[in-house]
C-alpha cells in the first residue's frame, strides 16, 4: 500500500526477522504485516527474543485542506463536527480496504476543535484515529468498519484519545473527545 514509508515498513519487517512463528516469514504487504504481527504477539507474547515497540508507519499523502469545522451546541456542549475530506475518506477507505464511496460518514462531532500537527501541518482528522487505533493494535479493521458505517455503536458514553498524526508521527498536544450523542452525520 502506498502510505506507508518503505523504511518503517523494513524496520518492522527486520524487527521480526529472528522470530520463528512460520507465519511471520511471508510479509509483504501492510495488512498481513500487521495481521501476522498482532495475532502473533496476542497468541505467543514471549517466543520471540527480540522485543521492541511497534513504530506506527506514516503515510506521504497530500491531504486537503479541510473546511473550518461547523459548530454548534447539544445539551449546554459546543460541538465541532469535523467535515471529512476527500482525501481523509480516501486515506480511510485505504486503511479499512474498502471502496470510498462506501464510507458515508459526513463527518465527526468533536468536543475540541481540529488542531493542526506541529510536525507537518497535517490537520488532524478521524483518518489520524483510525491509523493510531489500526496500526497500535487497538482495533480491528471489522470493528472499525462496522463503527464508520453504522452498523455498531459506541459502547461508551464518552470517548477521549491522544491523537498522532498519521503522516509524520507527531504527537497533537490536546487529546480529542466525542460523545455517544448527537450522532456523526452521514449521507
Amino acid at each position: 500500500m502506498g502510505y506507508l514509508h518503505d523504511q518503517s515498513f523494513d524496520y518492522i519487517i527486520a524487527a521480526f526477522a529472528q522470530c520463528p512463528d512460520e507465519n511471520l516469514s511471508n510479509l509483504n504487504n501492510v495488512t498481513s504485516t500487521y495481521t501476522a504481527i498482532s495475532t502473533h504477539l496476542t497468541t505467543q507474547p514471549n517466543s520471540c527474543s527480540y522485543t521492541m515497540a511497534l513504530a506506527l508507519p506514516m503515510h506521504n499523502l497530500p491531504m486537503d485542506e479541510p473546511a473550518a469545522s461547523e459548530v454548534f451546541e447539544y445539551n449546554n456542549q459546543t460541538f465541532y463536527c469535523w467535515k471529512l475530506t476527500e482525501t481523509e475518506r480516501a486515506h480511510i477507505a485505504s486503511m479499512l480496504n474498502m471502496d470510498a464511496t462506501d464510507l458515508k460518514l459526513k463527518g465527526n462531532n468533536f468536543l475540541q476543535d481540529r488542531s493542526q500537527c506541529r510536525g507537518c501541518g497535517k490537520h488532524s482528522g478521524m483518518d489520524d484515529f483510525v491509523h493510531n487505533a489500526l496500526f497500535a493494535g487497538i482495533h480491528s479493521v471489522e470493528f472499525m468498519k462496522d463503527f464508520l458505517l453504522g452498523k455498531t455503536e459506541q459502547a461508551t458514553p464518552y470517548t477521549e484519545h491522544e491523537v498522532t498524526c498519521s503522516r509524520c508521527s507527531t504527537k497533537h498536544d490536546e487529546t480529542k473527545s466525542w460523545p455517544t450523542y448527537p450522532p456523526w452525520p452521514r449521507y
